[in-house]
């Protein structure tokens, strides 16, 4: 088995070919997109599960559809 045949989805499958076509191109790009990410948060080198991670973004209207779902399929834990 190839290690294109271990990626699942099709994004997945059609970036890996992209990349193998025009690697530099992939890389600017992710270069670019990471330039819109947050930088890392106060707690430094520790880690924490997502689930326990808030922004001022995941406590707002955005987020109130998913929690409503998720405390109504009792997946709050």
């Amino acid at each position: 088995m190839g290690e294109a045949d271990r990626i699942i989805t099709l994004p997945a499958k059609l970036a890996t070919a992209l990349h193998g076509i025009a690697p530099g191109l992939i890389t600017d790009t992710l270069a670019f997109a990471n330039r819109f990410l947050p930088d890392p948060g106060g707690i430094g080198e520790q880690q924490m599960d997502g689930k326990n991670s808030e922004t001022y973004l995941s406590n707002s209207l955005l987020a109130r559809l998913t929690d409503e779902a998720a405390e109504a399929n009792n997946e709050i834990g």
